[in-house]
């Protein structure tokens, strides 16, 4: 690790730009150098949220899909962050919208438990797939109903997030919202279709999480779903 490619990286994390353009111009190969978690300089500006130095480590040809050691691209990064200017960026330049890391997380789950919302609909926009299970199975849809995130949720199930899809215990997110006793996102869900009774790698069904008093709410709110026979 040379002493000139970790300068580079702190310098764009720090938004230094003018030493970056000197750097550069010294030797434009240290954009693909990586520092000792195998990041570039693209995945520091990212972080940072420092959008003229993307641009400039971009227009200098900058590997915009390039992974860290843990597999998370610039994009991953930025998102979780919620740096929403450099996510418009990367994603203009050709970001892969649907990269997974070592965890099996996209973009999208990270903008989804953290509240991005409007990074969220950026996603989306360019094409984000809203039903990715990680490395438990667990969807975007799972993250925001676990965090409360009624908003994120509707966004979600608008954009054909499937409420049926279960993690490696066989919970769906109406599971995940019962959990919580999160009414308002079970409701939703089950406007959507999610069903009260299935049962999960415990055989448990949502309605088994919910608190008593609460259990009448959902199964009228499923029954007034259903269409009669």
């Amino acid at each position: 690790m040379s002493h000139s490619n970790l300068q580079l990286c702190q310098l764009a994390y720090d938004g230094n730009i003018g030493h970056i353009q000197k750097l550069l111009a010294e030797n434009n190969d240290l954009l693909h150098k990586r520092d000792q978690d195998g990041r570039t300089a693209l995945h520091w500006a990212a972080s940072a949220g420092n959008v003229d130095i993307t641009k400039l480590l971009l227009s200098h040809n900058a590997k915009v899909n390039v992974m860290d050691d843990s597999e998370w691209t610039a994009l991953m990064i930025a998102t979780s962050a919620g740096r929403k200017e450099v996510v418009s960026v990367l994603l203009n330049e050709g970001a892969d919208v649907n990269s997974v890391n070592r965890t099996g997380q996209c973009a999208l789950h990270y903008a989804a438990s953290k509240d991005h919302y409007d990074i969220a609909v950026f996603l989306i926009e360019n094409g984000a797939h809203t039903t990715v299970g990680d490395w438990v199975n667990a969807t975007p849809l799972h993250r925001a109903a676990s965090k409360g995130l009624l908003k994120m949720v509707q966004l979600l199930l608008i954009n054909r997030a499937d409420v049926h899809y279960t993690d490696t215990e066989g919970n769906s997110a109406l599971h995940v919202a019962c959990q919580d006793d999160a009414l308002d996102i079970a409701k939703l869900l089950i406007e959507h279709g999610a069903d009260i009774h299935k049962q999960n790698k415990e055989k448990k069904t949502p309605l088994d999480y919910v608190k008593p008093v609460s259990r009448n709410t959902l199964v009228n709110a499923y029954n007034s779903c259903q269409i009669p026979t």
